[in-house]
């Protein structure tokens, strides 16, 4: 089975209907199928990307999901895809799950602080909607980034994610309790697009 390699811009960039357009082409010229796999490999953007290509190709082919930012741990496991419009962040995709995601910690070891304390901020809010002993736990074991261990890491990104995957399983079409994942993303949309 060939493989074949897509590099898409970086952050945002990559969520626009051109490069959408450029990822089918691509797609098509390389005589994907509906037995082909598309593995998005990178950040939020990227999976974003990546799940919107892969659901509306061929009316669906499968994904897999390798994040390699603390965001995206959280947003892989979230099932929404999409791309943006001139109007708005997001306002064109899908519900779409991944195959799989796979998670490898020495990904996170290569980026800037700014961008953990991003992610964070996600595993922070994840504790306040759903586990209130997590969230005590956070707020007493990880003061700052210094005294991060790998251990620590793990446990938030785990228990972050199981937070998030159980909210998803209970409402995957964000009809009921899982607008509270989006809390504080209306008053922080401003931040995260200034990034």
């Amino acid at each position: 089975m060939p493989i074949y390699k897509y590099i898409s811009l970086e952050g945002e960039q990559a969520k626009t209907f051109e490069v959408f357009y450029q990822s089918q082409c691509f797609a098509l010229s390389n005589n994907l199928n509906r037995k082909s796999m598309i593995i998005a490999l990178g950040g939020g953007a990227v999976g974003d990307l990546a799940g919107f290509v892969a659901a509306t190709f061929m009316r669906g082919i499968p994904f897999i999901q390798i994040p390699t930012t603390l965001l995206a741990h959280d947003s892989a496991v979230g099932s929404k895809v999409a791309i943006n419009h001139p109007q708005g962040k997001n306002m064109i995709g899908v519900f779409y799950q991944p195959e799989a995601v796979f998670f490898d910690l020495s990904f996170l070891k290569t980026l800037p602080d700014k961008e953990l304390r991003s992610g964070f901020a996600e595993v922070i809010k994840e504790a306040l909607i759903q586990d209130g002993s997590f969230y005590d736990w956070l707020i007493s074991s990880v003061s700052s980034l210094e005294e991060l261990t790998e251990e620590k890491l793990m446990h938030m990104i785990k228990r972050g994610i199981e937070i998030k995957a159980a909210v998803v399983a209970e409402d995957e079409k964000e009809s009921g309790v899982r607008a509270y994942l989006n809390f504080g993303q209306k008053r922080c949309q401003g931040c995260n697009d200034s990034r």
